[in-house]
């Protein structure tokens, strides 16, 4: 069962939906992160950042959408909700890994950048309508 499919889960409590972000994150983005940075010296260091970084930044993102969304009223509510935080912790990322000299940063972070868009579009679609 998916990460995204969990969410039809009526069952499911705000803190199970931002581990399951935590972990999907965590395993997905440090597992590329290694394979971008094959070639490089600072693999490890670059994939243990992303790693750690992926599931810390999962959870909070994941809070702070929820939080924001709850807040907002629309039009804004969905737009914000599902790219400033988000976006927001991937500048933070990028700033990170060319601080510790990461030889791919781009190629480390697009993936994340693509995917992790769409997770939290999907992810405040999923709050825009609860399940039944």
């Amino acid at each position: 069962m998916s990460g995204i499919a969990l969410f039809n889960d009526a069952r499911l409590t705000r803190q199970h939906r931002q581990l399951i972000t935590a972990g999907l994150s965590a395993v997905c983005y440090g597992a590329w992160a290694y394979y971008a940075n094959l070639g490089s010296d600072l693999r490890l260091l670059s994939t243990l950042i992303q790693f750690t970084g992926s599931f810390i930044a999962g959870y909070f993102v994941a809070a702070i959408v929820e939080s924001v969304f709850a807040r907002l009223s629309d039009p804004w509510r969905f737009p914000v909700a599902a790219v400033v935080p988000f976006w927001s912790t991937l500048a933070m990322f990028a700033l990170i890994h060319i601080y510790v000299g990461t030889a791919e940063v781009v190629k480390t972070l697009l993936p994340n950048f693509i995917i992790g868009t769409a997770y939290f579009i999907v992810y405040c679609h999923k709050l825009k309508t609860p399940s039944h």
